[in-house]
C-alpha cells in the first residue's frame, strides 16, 4: 500500500526516487537499494511515514538464475529469528508457471559497451552541449532510441540474446522507442542517461524522467549473496501466486 506516495504526488511537486547500487559483469551479479528522496516542502516526519508505508528502503541483490528482496518491514519482523530476505529460484518459477523470468532477468547486455551501441540505434542522434558531470566534461547527445534496430548492432552470435533483450525492453516499455539523452566522456564511455517514462498505476498516468549515473566503471565488485540462513524461499508460493500464472 503507497497510499501515502500518491498523496504526495497528486500535490504536483516531483517526488525523488533514489536507486544506489553495484554491477558485477564477471559473476552476473547485481545489488542495489531503492529508497525515497526528501520532497521539497514536505515535513520530514511524513516523508519518514511514507517510507514506511512503501517498506522502503527496498534492497535487491540479483543473479541470472535468483532474486533476493529484503523491505524495511520484513527486516523488522526478521529480527527474532535472522530471516531479513525473501528468495525467488528463476529456474524453477519458470518450470511451473510457463513464463520465461530467467532471461528477463540476464543483465549482461546493461553495460557500457552495450549501452553505446543501444546509442547507435539512434538515427537522429545530435549534439546538443556539453556539462560537467563530477568534475569531468562530457558531451550531452539527444534522440530516439529504436529497439527494433538493436540485434543488428552485435556480433552474429551475440544476436539471438540481444533479440530477447531488445523483445523484452519493447513489452517494459510499451513500445520500441523512447527519447534518450547521454553524456559521454572523453574516454567514449556513458558517464550518464536521462529518459522520460510514463506508466499507469492505480489507474493514474504517472510521469517521470530517469537519471542514471553509471560510477567507477570497469573497477572490480564483489557482491556476496544472503545466507540460507537469513532467507526464506517464497517461490513455490509465488508459483501458485495468481499474478506470476499465464491467463
Amino acid at each position: 500500500n503507497a497510499s501515502r506516495v500518491r498523496a504526495l504526488a497528486s500535490r504536483g511537486t516531483p517526488i525523488t526516487m533514489t536507486i544506489n547500487g553495484e554491477i558485477s559483469f564477471e559473476d552476473s551479479r547485481l545489488r542495489m537499494r531503492m529508497n525515497l528522496g526528501q520532497i521539497k516542502g514536505v515535513p520530514a516526519s511524513e516523508m519518514d511515514a511514507a517510507r514506511r508505508e512503501a517498506q522502503m528502503p527496498i534492497d535487491f541483490v540479483q543473479t541470472p538464475d535468483e532474486i533476493f528482496l529484503s523491505t524495511e518491514k520484513l527486516r523488522e519482523k526478521g529480527k527474532k529469528d535472522g530471516i531479513e530476505w525473501i528468495r525467488l529460484d528463476l529456474e524453477e518459477l519458470d518450470e511451473e508457471t510457463g513464463l520465461d523470468l530467467q532471461r528477463a532477468n540476464q543483465f549482461n547486455e546493461i553495460n557500457p559497451e552495450a549501452m553505446l551501441r543501444f546509442l547507435r540505434t539512434m538515427g537522429d542522434a545530435r549534439k546538443t552541449g556539453s556539462a560537467t558531470i563530477r568534475g569531468a566534461r562530457t558531451d550531452r547527445y539527444e534522440g530516439t532510441i529504436d529497439l527494433r534496430r538493436y540485434p543488428e548492432m552485435v556480433p552474429e552470435k551475440d544476436r539471438e540474446s540481444a533479440q530477447r533483450t531488445a523483445d523484452f525492453m519493447v513489452k517494459a516499455w510499451g513500445g520500441p522507442t523512447m527519447k534518450l539523452t547521454v553524456f559521454i566522456d572523453e574516454k567514449g564511455l556513458i558517464v550518464r542517461e536521462q529518459m522520460p517514462m510514463t506508466w499507469t498505476e492505480a489507474g493514474e498516468k504517472v510521469k517521470a524522467n530517469m537519471v542514471l549515473d553509471m560510477v567507477d566503471l570497469g573497477s572490480p565488485q564483489e557482491i556476496d549473496l544472503p545466507g540460507k540462513d537469513e532467507t526464506v524461499d517464497i517461490t513455490e508460493q509465488a508459483a501458485e501466486d495468481s499474478r506470476f500464472t499465464n491467463p
